[in-house]
């Protein structure tokens, strides 16, 4: 995935941890009975929109014995990078900390919009923010949006929107838009740190996309993922040239697939043996 990623990912996963981990709610709003409200996702990505990647997590390759001895070094090698790409596209699931307490929160209709709003203390600096969730009613959906208040030593900010995004009533279509909450690096400015949106068709068919930006909002990854069972594809770009892209297709019916790595081809055989013929 790259040194410098993987570092600013380990980092943010320290921030959303100390702003997340032990967040505690309250509100004394009124107002109409919140189930005329739209449920707040107990996830802001369900399991379904992630990328399935259990092929890797249940498939284990197996050396032949005797003299059908065979490598499984391109299986191997496929699965390991398909379980970090993986858990990297799926970080955003960190950022549903933010939305949980709002499921205990009785919200209020303002301005056309359902909010929830609740505050969490740092019991380690006394520091306290204000969250604020607002759903607005669009066609076939909602679209959403979470703000911070927050003042502290080293820094202050009033309405930073941590994340907006818009999901389909039925969950099966959404786009979300993640806010770098490192406020001490980039300041009260909203600087976009990775986006990620799905389709999902039917159990057996879906899309998923997302990107990573650096300090400016310019795209350093993008990636996504393609199933149409049995076949899968997985594949990330990199915007600096040093990095090789990388795609890794599989087949959960024949046990079949390959890892491409800038121009080279790594394939495997039904029974998982290294097998280069397999490659496009």
């Amino acid at each position: 995935m790259g040194v410098n990623m993987l570092r600013t990912c380990i980092k943010y996963f320290v921030v959303l941890i100390l702003f997340t981990g032990l967040m505690s709610c309250g509100s004394d709003s009124t107002g109409p009975d919140p189930s005329e409200a739209p449920s707040v996702p107990s996830k802001i990505i369900s399991e379904e929109a992630k990328p399935d990647v259990s092929f890797f997590e249940e498939e284990q390759s197996k050396q032949l014995t005797g003299g059908n001895t065979a490598s499984t070094e391109n299986y191997n090698a496929a699965k390991y990078t398909a379980l970090s790409i993986s858990g990297i596209a799926s970080m955003n699931a960190l950022y549903s900390g933010f939305m949980s307490p709002a499921s205990s929160t009785e919200p209020e209709f303002k301005d056309g919009k359902w909010v929830w709003e609740y505050t969490h203390t740092n019991p380690e600096t006394g520091d306290t923010g204000t969250f604020r969730l607002e759903a607005k009613e669009i066609s076939e959906g909602h679209k959403w949006a979470m703000y911070l208040s927050m003042d502290t030593s080293e820094f202050s900010v009033e309405n930073y929107k941590v994340f907006e995004g818009t999901t389909s009533s039925d969950g099966s279509e959404g786009e979300w838009i993640f806010n770098s909450i490192d406020l001490e690096e980039t300041g009260t400015q909203e600087v976009k740190a990775f986006s990620s949106s799905w389709v999902i068709t039917n159990e057996d068919k879906m899309e998923t996309s997302f990107e990573f930006y650096d300090k400016e909002g310019r795209v350093q990854i993008d990636g996504g993922y393609t199933k149409d069972a049995p076949e899968h594809t997985l594949a990330v770009d990199y915007a600096d040239s040093q990095q090789s892209n990388v795609k890794i297709y599989w087949n959960t019916e024949n046990n079949t697939g390959y890892i491409l790595q800038g121009t080279e081809c790594k394939g495997w055989d039904s029974s998982f043996q290294d097998d280069n013929s397999v490659c496009p």
